[in-house]
C-alpha cells in the first residue's frame, strides 16, 4: 500500500465493507449513503472549513482542499442561500452519494487497499464487490477504537468521528463482539453523541426507516 493519509470517508468504507466479500455489511437502508454523507461534511469541519452547531451548519471558508469531492460539498453549501442545519445537509449529500462513494472506492483501489471483482447472483446477474487487499489500516483504526471504549483510552477528534458514524450506522459488530456490545454500549453511546453530524446522521437514517414502514402499513 502506498504510503497515504485516508479520509475519514475512506477509513468508514473500510470498517463498512466485508473483507472477504467485499460488500457492504448489513445495516439500515441508506446507512452507508448517510455516514458518507456525514463523513464528508465531518472531514471539512476538521479542515476549518465548516462550523456546525445545533441549529446550522456554515462554510467558514470555500477555498480549494484538493479533493474533489470536499470542493464540490464546500461549493454546493456556499450557494445554498438559506441557512441550514447538519441533518438536511446529510440527506442532500445522502441523496447523490453514488459519484462520492465511487470516488473514494477508486482511490482506495489505486492505493492497493481495495480491489474490484464482479460476483454473479443466482446466476441472473452480476454486481460489483471490492474485497480487501491490504487490511493494515483497517486493523489499526479497529485495534484504536477498541481501546477507546474498552480500555477508556482517550479519543481523539477522528476516533469520536468513526465510532459516531459506526453507531449511528448499527455497525458497530464489526469492532465489537455482541458482549461486548452490551456491556459497552453506554460508554459507544456517550462518545458518539459528542459529534453533532454523527448525531445528525443517526436522524437521518431513523426518519428514513421511519417514512419505509409507513409505507409499508399502506401498500
Amino acid at each position: 500500500m502506498q504510503n497515504c493519509k485516508l479520509s475519514i470517508a475512506e477509513e468508514f468504507l473500510l470498517l463498512s465493507l466485508d473483507d472477504e466479500k467485499g460488500v457492504v455489511c448489513n445495516q439500515p437502508f441508506m446507512g452507508l449513503e448517510f455516514g458518507l454523507a456525514g463523513a464528508v461534511l465531518m472531514e471539512l469541519a476538521l479542515m476549518g472549513r465548516l462550523r456546525v452547531d445545533e441549529k446550522k451548519l456554515e462554510v467558514l471558508a470555500d477555498s480549494a482542499t484538493g479533493n474533489q469531492i470536499f470542493d464540490d460539498a464546500l461549493a454546493m453549501i456556499s450557494s445554498q442561500q438559506a441557512v441550514e442545519d447538519a441533518k438536511y445537509w446529510v440527506w442532500k449529500l445522502g441523496i447523490h452519494i453514488q459519484e462520492i462513494k465511487e470516488y473514494f472506492i477508486s482511490h482506495l483501489i489505486e492505493l492497493g487497499i481495495l480491489e474490484k471483482k464482479e460476483q454473479n447472483i443466482l446466476w441472473i446477474y452480476r454486481r460489483k464487490c471490492y474485497p480487501m487487499l491490504d487490511d493494515k489500516v483497517e486493523r489499526e483504526d479497529k485495534e484504536r477504537i477498541r481501546k477507546i471504549v474498552l480500555d477508556g483510552v482517550e479519543p481523539e477528534p477522528r476516533d469520536i468521528i468513526l465510532i459516531s458514524l459506526m453507531h449511528s450506522c448499527n455497525l458497530t459488530s464489526e469492532i465489537f463482539s455482541r458482549e461486548e456490545q452490551d456491556n459497552y454500549c453506554q460508554r459507544i453511546e456517550s462518545i458518539a453523541q459528542m459529534n453533532l453530524i454523527g448525531k445528525a446522521v443517526y436522524e437521518a437514517i431513523y426518519e428514513i426507516i421511519q417514512k419505509m414502514s409507513v409505507q409499508q402499513v399502506y401498500y
